[in-house]
């Protein structure tokens, strides 16, 4: 018996440990929280949410979890139409596990150019000895608008240019949701 418990302890591993970087359950979402879409086409004006697993993060001796994210968007003639720069972020381990729920979503504008685009996401594990960066590349498809599927051609072009996120550039963010309690501060 203590041979087993032994053995099992042995191949647990230590905390602090973790396997190799993975990004997985890459999916295409309705919101960041949202159902799974059924297809990646999109009309000009709508979001493209993408959730994720981050697997395999080192967590460090605060147990927190060190990693670069970045993403860019390309067009079907592979031009960048946006890129970010890495960004370096950190997230306590949740539950102490090595792994992450992340997302990305690109806002697309109301004059945006029908046609194929691809999103492509990297993630590098700080906290690794070998700084180990995966990626994963998701394309949609922007739709031309009609006047049928216009959601905006009941306004006027005045309230157009005075309401908030009508731009015909590409907004972009990425990150990952916290899936344990929020830290507070002790009193």
């Amino acid at each position: 018996m203590w041979t087993t418990i032994a053995l099992a302890m042995t191949l647990a591993g230590t905390p602090g440990e973790s396997g190799e970087l993975r990004l997985s359950n890459i999916r295409p979402t309705h919101g960041l929280l949202g159902s799974e879409r059924p297809d990646s086409r999109l009309l000009p004006g709508d979001v493209f949410f993408v959730t994720f697993d981050i697997d395999g993060l080192k967590v460090d001796d605060s147990g927190t979890m060190l990693y670069t994210m970045s993403m860019e968007v390309r067009n079907a003639s592979n031009k960048i139409e946006y890129k970010s720069e890495p960004q370096d972020l950190d997230m306590p381990a949740p539950l102490g596990g090595h792994s992450l729920p992340g997302f990305a979503h690109v806002d697309l504008g109301r004059d945006m150019a029908p046609g194929d685009y691809t999103l492509k996401v990297t993630v590098m594990d700080r906290g690794a000895k070998l700084k180990e960066s995966k990626y994963f590349e998701k394309k949609f498809e922007v739709l031309p608008t009609s006047e049928a599927n216009r959601p905006w051609t009941s306004r006027s072009p005045a309230a157009l240019s005075s309401c908030r996120g009508n731009s015909p550039s590409l907004r972009c963010s990425f990150g990952c949701r916290s899936t344990g309690p929020a830290n507070s501060p002790s009193s």
